[in-house]
């Protein structure tokens, strides 16, 4: 649908978010690839909006599959990567770049500065 080459960029926000915000950020991501769209309806761009944790990467589908939990509003929670022993681990299901290990060093980083905000949150 988007065509060659793809590339994947992440984004981690400075403001840490409650997993809650999830749906809104789907529901916000289909809406700005559908503006950007193009003629036809075919997506030039596609927005997984995700949450990392301490212990998981959690990207957000409108698509359901057996490991998916429901969040509302169509939008389903997809466990990605689960951390263990130092890194990342995958699932059965796990995308195959994610479980490739690509994006693991800009993962761990980003749980990293998760981590600290998470202990200054505490301290103040």
């Amino acid at each position: 649908e988007m065509g060659s080459p793809l590339l994947r960029i992440f984004i981690s926000y400075r403001r840490l978010v409650l997993p809650d915000e999830l749906v809104s950020a789907k529901l916000e991501a289909a809406r700005i690839e559908q503006e950007l769209a193009a003629g036809g309806g075919r997506r030039r761009v596609n927005i997984d909006p995700g949450i990392l944790d301490y212990q998981k990467v959690v990207l957000a589908s409108f698509k359901f599959q057996g490991q998916k939990i429901y969040l509302g509003s169509g939008v389903w929670a997809d466990p990605t990567l689960y951390y263990r022993k130092g890194g990342w681990s995958v699932f059965e299901w796990t995308f195959p770049d994610f479980k490739a290990g690509l994006y693991d060093k800009t993962l761990l980083e980003i749980r990293r500065i998760y981590k600290r905000q998470r202990r200054s949150e505490r301290s103040s």
